[in-house]
């Protein structure tokens, strides 16, 4: 079988190709790529680090940074993204999904799978989570991602999607998968939950808080600095913005980062005044540089940092099934990214460019 293949070989540079895919195995299937989502990360590989470019602007970790040119450049060809669902279109000897079967694309593998021990208690059953393993693979970063109309996926790799569950939504199981494991490891009963960020990863965590967690409205916060966005959480939590006094009702016990970047800084360390003894911090967005917090509040409120950015595959069943709550997915629905075809290498450059200039995120479909 043939497969159409995009490959960025330098920044903002791709080439189309075509390659074989080879039958499915055993513990393989064939599976055909419909639809795919850009993220930072892939821009960042798509524009290439730079760091004299205007980072304030756009707000892109990737435009700055301390990381060394002449590793990152040594990263091309890379075929890109990490976000992307399918069909099955070729199980292999003795598989259980049948041809035809939805499913979404799972871009971490365990490490078992490329030669390391089926017993790392990492990347194990019932594991700690191949995430954390440094011999695990992850597509798109230490090898090729799914811009692929066909490609082979282990069986690990691969989970189907619930037929009530539509494409617009099922999209966003990877990014909605992190999300779920942060709130799985760390919430804990009675908890008061306060979300910096107003983005696409704080609505969804935010989401799933109040309706798989069951975190009632007055014990869950946001802070942003959208009056626009904020809207979009007034169902289901209180919210506030960034830059005025927080006055709430409760002190908070748990914290969650969804911003990162050059706003790090001043969201730990607010997150530090408001909580509780014992309290938590939870970080699932990224700064690239270090930064600097108040270490003596840490200590005398016994405060405890953890960080989340990938997750393992039995998170992303978790989220299929919370997907299939239609009170999720009404929420999530308005913010499903446009549909647009991908045909050329210039489309692809156009998805990457309205990325980079409003943030704007497409969903696109395999031609």
């Amino acid at each position: 079988m043939e497969s159409v293949e995009y490959a960025v070989v330098s920044p903002k540079k791709i080439e189309k190709k075509i390659v074989d895919v080879p039958a499915p195995k055993k513990g393989e299937y064939l599976v055909k790529t419909r639809f795919l989502q850009v993220c930072d990360a892939d821009a960042k590989y798509y524009f290439g680090l730079r760091p004299k470019f205007p980072y304030a602007l756009f707000g892109f970790r990737f435009f700055y940074g301390i990381r060394n040119r002449k590793e990152f450049l040594k990263k091309y060809p890379m075929t890109l993204i990490h976000e992307a669902i399918g069909v099955v279109e070729k199980p292999g000897p003795g598989a259980s999904l049948k041809k035809g079967q939805r499913v979404v694309f799972v871009p971490s593998q365990p490490c078992y799978l490329h030669g390391g021990s089926p017993d790392c208690v990492f990347c194990k059953k019932d594991g700690f989570g191949e995430q954390y393993c440094r011999k695990s693979k992850f597509m798109s970063s230490n090898m090729p991602g799914f811009l692929r109309s066909y490609l082979i996926l282990p069986e690990e790799c691969v989970v189907p999607i619930p037929d009530d569950v539509p494409d617009e939504i099922a999209i966003s199981c990877e990014l909605a998968s992190v999300a779920y494991n942060a709130l799985e490891c760390s919430l804990q009963k009675n908890d008061v939950v306060l979300v910096f960020g107003d983005g696409y990863l704080a609505f969804v965590l935010a989401v799933l808080a109040s309706k798989e967690f069951k975190v009632p409205k007055e014990k869950l916060f946001v802070v942003g600095k959208s009056k626009e966005k904020l809207s979009r959480f007034s169902s289901f939590a209180s919210t506030g913005l960034f830059d005025e006094d927080l006055h709430l009702k409760e002190k908070v016990t748990i914290v969650f980062d969804c911003v990162g970047m050059t706003a790090a800084e001043d969201i730990i360390n607010k997150a530090i005044d408001l909580l509780s003894p014992f309290g938590r911090i939870i970080l699932l967005g990224v700064s690239e540089e270090r930064v600097p917090i108040n270490t003596r509040d840490v200590l005398s409120k016994s405060i405890t940092l953890r960080g989340f950015s990938r997750s393992p595959a039995s998170s992303y069943s978790k989220v299929l099934k919370a997907f299939k709550n239609p009170v999720v997915q009404k929420l999530l629905m308005p913010l499903t990214a446009e549909k647009m075809k991908l045909a050329s290498v210039v489309d692809l450059e156009s998805a990457f460019e309205a990325y980079m200039v409003n943030r704007k995120k497409f969903l696109l479909e395999f031609e």
